[in-house]
Parts: structure tokens; sequence; C-alpha cells
């Protein structure tokens, strides 16, 4: 499973929080996605393709 941030990975949170949360996050078996670039353009079962071509 893929989580396209669309920016910074919790930015309410303090950075530790922000670096467990996705450490927590791949322990899980996602692959996280972030920054200001990161968005998802297409979608489907088997793969993402994003803006910055991407591929997960």
């Amino acid at each position: 499973m893929t989580l396209v941030c669309g920016g910074t990975l919790g930015p309410y949170l303090h950075t530790r929080g922000r670096r467990s949360a996705a450490k927590r996050l791949v322990i899980l078996g996602m692959t996280v996605i972030d920054g200001l670039d990161a968005k998802a353009t297409v979608v489907s079962r088997d793969a993402l393709r994003s803006a910055n071509a991407l591929s997960a």
C-alpha cells in the first residue's frame, strides 16, 4: 500500500514524531511518498504514477 502525502507527512508533528510515524508505516508495509511535488496522477490496483514519475 502506498500513501502519497502531497506535502509533509504529519506536518503538525515534531520532527521526531514525523520520523517515528514514517518508520511505523514502513514496519506496517506501507510506502510513503511525501514532498511538495508528491501528487498521484494515476492509481490502479497494481501501480501508482505520480507527477514526478515515481512508481510503487
